[in-house]
């Protein structure tokens, strides 16, 4: 069993301070990682709730309030073969296999830093850091970005080694190497522990979600989405949270958990990637969105378009049509002059209630006029109270107003992922998970220069961005938002061509891939959520895992394997879509299981059958 540290005890202290609990975004990172774990408070810690658990993860907000009695509790687990992962958990030195500072200067009575602060705020990057060699970290962090450190986002604590192996180093604000250990791997009695100097979950979490829009941004315009980004200066050609849960998966690996790809099959299947594509129409003609549907269609991938549900024109059977050939149809929330273009939650139910009268159902996934924002989750809580789902306009690239390529082709992890995430409230609303997702834009009309701002460029075909990006999407399993305006599908023969490159490219790489629209994505990812897998049990023979997924396409299990162990996979006692891959340093199976609940049997094979390199 997989469990993390919830104290909510501890969480209301920190919400009454006015202060978020940190340690909650653990449930979203599991959700991204697609683990099922439970949530177990310091006191069943202390009263034995460790017995049957194999894997637990201590956040930095309740790891610095563990009593003596959870101390030992969770030290004598380790030693009796638990697997610990701690994020600026205090007070586990011996078990981490390091030495804080803040002990020894107490005991030498000195006066020394013991920790490095987070400047201005909680959303200001702190440290960076950089990845050792090893089995565990092994290609999560890209060798093309090697220059490129994974930016830090709290208060790091300083230690240093007392017998772990370093897995990453600390450098300073300003790219100083400190010569200080920030990740940490140590084996103890018969069990292991990773040690954390900093506030992993706080730091994915606002790499997610960034900073509240600011009312009045640099460039003097309205705030948009990408102003949240807290990344500033750092390349936004790395997907910096996800590489740092791809480092925790491979933590929580090192136990025989099963996890819930991020990519669905495709007709049974085993997927390298999920593509998914949508774009805005606004308010007509029509036409664009009927060609631009009519387009997608023959490629055969699905598509999006968003439009001004009391403005536009589109009739019900125009509207039927274009769904028919696999474009669904969304919402553009536009604004409106006579109040200042000012954003309020009774515009979202209005352009929803006038959806609903014209179409017959509620927009799903919407846009906001020109990716408008404001405050930190506050949209997010409007569009859900409207009945949507999604939104789709945290884009990754910010380039000023008044640049003449700002509306060009981009590519970037502006909120460090790729994947969709639900947001969390602050402090004032408990720090709970919000029923809403943000599908960030990570590409944005790649591949061609017909939407530059200034002197359109009609015939520029820029075939190497779309390899690029499907190159990496196939070799990290991402899932990749592209975005293209109806207008340029249907004017534009270099975007069109840029799709076209797209399915060859993928063909070329032998890929499997599934394409998406926003709303299939939704769905997937809902239901990825509402699914579960359980956990593995292990005999001579193989394994067994029971499942339940809430998807009809089905999804695909992943199971990391003994080293050098070939296996093959059933479900429910039939042959099934799987396929062995040696990936971020280990063996893995990856097993499609269909809609409802299943039982996933993995059989240990005496031959290579099943293995890609």
């Amino acid at each position: 069993m997989l469990a993390y540290l919830f104290d909510d005890r501890h969480r209301q202290e920190f919400n009454a301070r006015r202060m978020n609990y940190w340690d909650a975004y653990i449930a979203e990172i599991f959700e991204l990682l697609g683990l099922r774990g439970r949530a177990l408070s310091t006191g069943e810690v202390e009263r034995g709730g460790l017995a049957g658990v194999e894997t637990l993860l201590i956040g930095a907000c309740s790891g610095r309030r563990l009593s003596p009695a959870a101390r030992e509790a969770v030290t004598a687990w380790v030693e009796a073969g638990g697997a610990l992962i701690g994020f600026a958990t205090e007070g586990l030195d011996r078990v981490f296999g390091i030495e804080s500072l803040a002990p020894q200067a107490m005991k030498e009575g000195y006066t020394a830093p013991t920790k490095i602060q987070q400047g201005a705020d909680d959303w200001a990057i702190n440290g960076y850091v950089e990845l050792r060699s090893h089995a565990l970290t092994r290609e999560v962090h890209h060798m093309l970005h090697l220059h490129q450190r994974i930016p830090v986002v709290s208060d790091i604590a300083i230690a240093r080694l007392a017998g772990a192996t370093e897995l990453g180093v600390l450098y300073d604000v300003n790219q100083k190497l400190l010569c200080l250990p920030v990740i940490a791997w140590n084996a103890f009695g018969k069990g292991h522990a990773a040690y954390f100097a900093f506030d992993l979950p706080k730091t994915v979490w606002l790499m997610h979600q960034g900073r509240p829009a600011p009312d009045h941004p640099e460039d003097g315009k309205y705030p948009r989405a990408h102003d949240m980004s807290i990344l500033g200066q750092n390349s936004k050609l790395v997907p910096y949270a996800d590489e740092l849960c791809w480092l925790l998966r491979n933590l929580v690996a090192v136990k025989p958990h099963a996890f819930i790809c991020p990519v669905p099959p495709r007709d049974g299947r085993v997927a390298d990637a999920v593509l998914y594509y949508g774009g805005d129409e606004y308010r007509g003609p029509v036409e664009l969105s009927i060609k631009a549907a009519e387009f997608m269609h023959e490629l055969g991938i699905p598509y999006q378009t968003n439009l001004e549900s009391d403005l536009h024109p589109m009739t019900k059977e125009e509207h039927a049509y274009i769904r028919s050939l696999g474009t669904e149809v969304s919402a553009y929330y536009h604004l409106y002059e006579h109040d200042g273009f000012t954003m309020k939650p009774e515009h979202y139910r209005f352009q929803s209630d006038k959806f609903l009268e014209r179409f017959g159902y509620r927009p799903v996934v919407s846009v906001n006029h020109c990716v408008r924002w404001k405050g930190w989750t506050e949209p997010a809580k409007w569009m859900r109270d409207a009945g949507a789902r999604a939104d789709n306009g945290f884009a990754g690239k910010c380039v000023p107003n008044d640049c003449h390529f700002r509306n060009s082709a981009s590519f970037a992890f502006g909120f460090g992922t790729s994947y969709p995430f639900y947001f969390w409230d602050d402090w004032r609303g408990g720090n709970a998970r919000i029923d809403f997702m943000e599908q960030p834009i990570v590409g944005y009309e790649i591949g061609h220069r017909t939407s530059t701002s200034v002197r359109r460029d009609p015939d520029t075909r820029a075939f190497e961005e779309i390899h690029f990006i499907v190159g990496l999407a196939v070799r990290y399993h991402l899932a990749v938002n592209l975005f293209y305006h109806p207008y340029y599908l249907v004017n534009s023969e270099s975007c069109r061509d840029a799709l076209r490159e797209l399915l060859r490219y993928i063909g070329y790489l032998g890929a499997t891939v599934a394409h998406f629209n926003n709303r299939m994505m939704a769905e997937w990812w809902d239901a990825r959520h509402a699914s579960t897998v359980g956990a593995p049990e292990l005999s001579d023979s193989g394994l067994t895992v029971a499942c339940d997924c809430r998807h009809k396409g089905g999804m695909t299990v992943r199971l990391p394997l003994p080293e050098g162990r070939p296996a093959a996979a059933q479900c429910n006692g039939a042959p099934t879509g799987h396929r062995q891959v040696r990936e971020f340093g280990r063996d893995w199976l990856l097993a499609v299981v269909p809609e409802g609940c299943s039982r996933l049997d993995v059989r240990w094979a005496s031959t290579d059958s099943g293995r890609t390199a």
